[in-house]
């Protein structure tokens, strides 16, 4: 029995939402404030021209694709006042503190080189016999 392909928006999400996380990571300001899930399909949008479909992989809202298949990335709070409460995305590993005395820059969010590795692998293919790269 064959597995279900994954959409090409998924997969470009995925990239797309690791770099968004370890953006998100760079400084406790920015880890503080979050990012708000109703920018994301939006801001999704505008950088891959994909729109994320939920509803086909059975999720009837965004926040339920992102806290059942991100969960382990991310948490989603609300914040704000009674008649002003927005979701918002944090990424589970926190920023590194001023004061933190064990602070090393490994010890960062350091995901984009990973990420732009698994991107270049799944876009470009290498032809040996010709030697030059074509893009899938």
């Amino acid at each position: 029995m064959e597995a279900a392909a994954v959409p090409e928006w998924q997969r470009q999400f995925d990239l797309w939402f690791l770099i968004l996380l370890d953006h998100l990571c760079e400084s406790e300001r920015i880890w503080t404030m979050g990012y708000p899930l109703a920018r994301l399909k939006q801001d999704f949008r505008h950088a891959s021209r994909l729109e994320i479909d939920h509803r086909s992989l059975g999720f009837n809202n965004l926040s339920g694709f992102i806290s059942s298949g991100y969960s382990h990335l991310c948490t989603m709070e609300r914040v704000g006042g009674r008649r002003n409460r927005n979701l918002i995305v944090r990424p589970i590993k926190t920023p590194p503190t001023r004061h933190d005395t064990n602070y090393k820059v490994a010890d960062t969010c350091c995901l984009v080189p990973f990420v732009i590795a698994v991107f270049l692998y799944f876009v470009f293919t290498i032809d040996i016999d010709n030697d030059n790269m074509k893009l899938l």
